[in-house]
């Protein structure tokens, strides 16, 4: 079960036709986050694997395992999403830019950008079974509740419940320096059971950063998955801080 973004005109002659961006021409930037695959959502890249090659294309020496097709063009490899084969761009090698010594030369507009930071605040994502229940436990922090990880753009409460799209029902913490991603992973194991795993209650971090992935792999218990974050949607509005709004 599958349900893609709509396309401009210019992003479906890249990643639908195969076409290239000019040079230069999209958004450059180095922060922090995971950058994901503009029709369907599947996690890409890691932001610490992008690099400056001075191509006027964004850079990539490393790719989120599992993400990425690569096809054989002529004198050239095609990489395209492994979820929904959009078109990415072309990868390449000895060129020697990094130790890695492999360029992943992406079009800008085959990707959209899942940043870690909103507003200064670091974004933590977890899924631990239904999201009244989490987020009444997480309530001292600015919280948000929505699905991730699924296969479907813009999910509804229905869908997400029939088990076919994939999703978690999810968290979204904003959180600043005067509390760690350690501290609110150790608080999340308290307040769930890491054994979950049941259609769209499971237990799941979603990591934006490499900082973030270590942290939740030293920590991991039980059949919690640790996993890349994709896109995050936010949950209806009835759902949003349920357990205040019936406290019975």
């Amino acid at each position: 079960m599958s349900r893609y973004h709509q396309l401009t005109a210019s992003e479906a002659k890249i990643i639908e036709k195969g076409g290239t961006e000019p040079p230069g021409s999209g958004e450059s930037h180095h922060r922090e986050g995971i950058y994901l695959c503009r029709r369907c959502d599947l996690p890409l890249y890691l932001s610490k694997d992008k690099f400056d090659s001075g191509c006027g294309w964004p850079s990539f020496d490393d790719e989120i395992p599992g993400a990425i097709k690569r096809i054989p063009d002529g004198h050239r490899v095609e990489i395209r999403c492994a979820r929904c084969d959009g078109h990415l761009g072309h990868v390449f090698e000895g060129e020697g830019f990094t130790a890695k010594n492999v360029r992943h030369c992406v079009n800008s507009l085959s990707m959209r950008f899942n940043p870690a930071f909103i507003n200064g605040k670091e974004r933590a994502i977890f899924g631990g079974g239904c999201f009244w229940g989490i987020q009444r436990d997480f309530s001292d922090f600015e919280t948000v509740v929505g699905y991730t990880g699924g296969e479907l753009v813009n999910p509804s409460y229905e869908e997400v419940c029939s088990g076919k799209s994939g999703h978690t029902e999810a968290i979204e913490i904003l959180f600043d320096h005067k509390v760690t991603y350690e501290s609110l992973i150790k608080r999340f194991y308290q307040v769930h059971s890491p054994g979950l795993q049941k259609c769209q209650y499971k237990s799941v971090i979603f990591y934006l950063t490499e900082e973030q992935r270590q942290i939740a792999l030293k920590l991991k218990q039980g059949a919690t998955e640790v996993l890349p974050a994709s896109q995050f949607y936010r949950a209806e509005e009835y759902h949003q801080h349920y357990s205040l709004f019936n406290p019975d």
